[in-house]
């Protein structure tokens, strides 16, 4: 066991660190860990304390294990920006600095759904009624700085599959882009496919774990009249 009362800035160093691994919603948990090793042979040094703190005053303190790792979990309560803060005893500055991005509930209804020229609408609140013959275009907009600067994905969920419909999608789903300064990406829809058919669009980004609302979309032969639709 290591003793704190020995030279940390000298002896000890951080082998490795595990990050969040996705932006958390208020109320969900990221787990955060660091080792430490010492620096004279790289062995884990166990029994030493790091204190885990926030911003805004919180501090935890947890003792290494007998692999080096100290971990502290923590539950989202305020959106926007967070820093954990991680100290060794005895170290007046920081050993390192967690970077957090906290959601607020409901931040993917800062997404927006275009249908070819249609108005736009919140992701997920009003059907398309595409139809086989040409093809059409998909618009995701924001300006919602929670979801700015992400990339971003199309997948399509529900009764039918792209193959049964016909349909080719391009850029192609599942292809994940970085949103671009404007706030926009597209996507241009084809059918080869004569019959009908009804599934959904759903947005997902890599640091995300909820995906969007799903956005009904109801293909209908050409000549076709859907209740409902313009």
């Amino acid at each position: 066991m290591y003793n704190d009362k020995d030279s940390v800035r000298d002896t000890l160093l951080i082998n490795d660190v595990r990050e969040a691994t996705f932006d958390p919603v208020l109320g969900e948990s990221v787990l955060l860990a660091l080792k430490v090793v010492l620096s004279s042979n790289r062995m884990a040094a166990t029994g030493v304390t790091v204190t885990f703190s926030i911003e805004r005053g919180e501090k935890v303190s947890v003792i290494t294990d007998d692999q080096g790792w100290a971990s502290y979990t923590y539950t989202a309560d305020t959106p926007g920006n967070v820093a954990v803060i991680a100290k060794l005893t005895g170290c007046d500055e920081p050993i390192h600095t967690f970077p957090l991005k906290v959601l607020a509930a409901g931040f993917w209804d800062g997404a927006m759904f275009q249908f070819g020229a249609s108005e736009p609408a919140v992701w997920g609140t009003e059907a398309a009624f595409p139809r086989t013959s040409g093809g059409h275009t998909v618009w995701f907009k924001t300006d919602s700085a929670p979801l700015l600067g992400r990339q971003f994905c199309l997948g399509l969920t529900g009764y039918s599959s792209a193959t049964e419909l016909g349909l080719t999608v391009v850029p192609p789903l599942g292809e994940y882009r970085a949103l671009p300064d404007n706030g926009e990406l597209k996507w241009d829809f084809s059918y080869t496919g004569s019959r009908g058919g009804a599934y959904g669009l759903k947005l997902a980004s890599p640091l995300i774990l909820k995906h969007s609302p799903m956005n009904v979309m109801s293909l209908a032969p050409e000549g076709s009249r859907i209740e409902g639709a313009e």
